[in-house]
């Protein structure tokens, strides 16, 4: 089978342009490859930092659960702390209103003794000072109250 020249040049530039075709075609595909390789590699590295975020994200609330955890016990303990001292109070108001003579009373029923001296006005058993008998007897008994609690 013979070829005439003019086939011949006419397949050899269709072979040319197919190759140079194919040329193209392969650079085309190895800039998409790279493009796409590129993208797959920052999927990754966003994948890995929103992995990450999630640990740090669950560690945070992890530590805002057991802070809670604390606040919550820490409240149950503050609201024992005002009952006891709401019972303080109601014990302090029924003295308070007591007048001086029930006052000295109270004082001697619990062994309390408060003295008078002209230069420091009166001592408490406690140690303290008081400006008057009322105040002295008072702030005994008070405190006596408190110790016990």
């Amino acid at each position: 089978m013979l070829i005439k020249k003019e086939e011949y040049v006419r397949l050899y530039e269709e072979k040319e342009q197919f190759r140079k075709k194919a040329e193209l075609l392969h650079d085309e595909n190895m800039d998409l490859k790279a493009e796409y390789e590129d993208k797959i590699k920052k999927s990754s590295q966003r994948v890995n930092t929103l992995q990450g975020d999630k640990r740090s994200l669950q560690s945070d609330l992890d530590d805002l659960e057991s802070r809670l955890y604390a606040a919550n016990y820490t409240k149950g303990q503050l609201q024992e702390k005002m009952d006891e001292m709401g019972k303080v109070l109601n014990d302090i108001q029924k003295i308070v209103l007591l007048p001086l003579a029930e006052l000295k009373k109270q004082s001697e029923q619990l062994g309390l003794s408060v003295t008078y001296d002209h230069v420091a006005k009166y001592w408490c058993f406690d140690g303290g000072i008081a400006d008057s008998e009322d105040d002295a007897y008072l702030r005994a008994i008070l405190v006596h109250i408190l110790k016990e609690q």
